[in-house]
């Protein structure tokens, strides 16, 4: 285990196979443990600092970037930041950024005044989804090389005349095209498998509970989703409230605790 007395400022570095404990306050700092990290004051990660444990507390998250396999659990709360987890998020509030996880969210308000964009996401292994994200992306570019390529050989496609009448440096040409083309499609299968994996893994994940608790306020502009469900918040309400995904009409109800 490591203790740190005091603050951890901006571009150190603390990895520990055990628990991380702060007594200070954190800055845009590297935190990687193989345990639980607790942080007696807070986060302030300006978009740079990255912190990655099984759990972690603090009393505020902000602009930071988080994995914790299990808990994250802020007292006041989580602002601007990236929040991934397997597990369950507890915080005081959440206002802006996208919080992804697996288990839930208990939070006492959500969102904020004018209607500031706040994205939640429930139900979702998030290194499944980020798998899926790099696949689809990489989906995208080998079909658009595809398309570029496709005009070079369809015309002597149904017409083998046409290609014996090429000259010598034509063909070869050609034929590089085409071998072009049959590794991109060998490419794309191979992505196809790595997409269709992660949406089995979003299937099986589905049934499980997921609570979203508001115990407080839950404002307009919050973007509620799941892989298979969506609702945006288009008036703010007062809690207690519980959020349930509705799967026949995919989408999230708002119920009153």
């Amino acid at each position: 285990d490591v203790s740190i007395g005091g603050d951890v400022l901006d571009g150190f570095k603390i990895k520990a196979g055990g628990n991380i404990t702060i007594n200070g306050n954190v800055g845009s700092a590297e935190l990687i443990s193989g345990g639980k990290i607790s942080i007696h004051g807070g986060v302030a990660g300006k978009k740079k600092g990255f912190i990655k444990c099984q759990k972690i507390e603090a009393k505020y998250l902000n602009e930071a970037l988080v994995e914790a396999e299990v808990e994250v659990k802020v007292l006041k709360g989580i602002v601007n930041s990236i929040i991934y987890t397997q597990g369950n998020v507890i915080s005081g509030m959440i206002i802006a950024g996208k919080t992804i996880a697996m288990c839930g969210i208990e939070v006492q308000e959500i969102g904020g005044e004018q209607g500031v964009v706040t994205e939640v996401e429930l139900g979702t292994d998030y290194q499944a989804l980020r798998t899926f994200d790099l696949f689809t992306k990489k989906r995208i570019e080998i079909d658009e090389k595809l398309h570029l390529l496709i005009p070079n050989f369809e015309p002597y496609i149904d017409s083998f005349e046409k290609y014996y009448k090429l000259e010598s440096t034509q063909k070869d040409k050609l034929i590089e095209a085409f071998k072009e083309f049959q590794e991109l499609k060998k490419q794309r299968i191979e992505i196809e498998n790595q997409i269709n994996d992660c949406e089995l893994n979003f299937r099986l994940h589905r049934d499980i509970k997921k609570p979203f608790i508001i115990t407080k306020l839950l404002y307009e502009g919050v973007d509620i989703k799941s892989r298979f469900g969506h609702l945006k918040i288009m008036q703010s309400f007062k809690g207690p409230l519980s959020i349930r995904e509705n799967r026949k009409l995919h989408t999230f109800e708002i119920g009153i605790i």
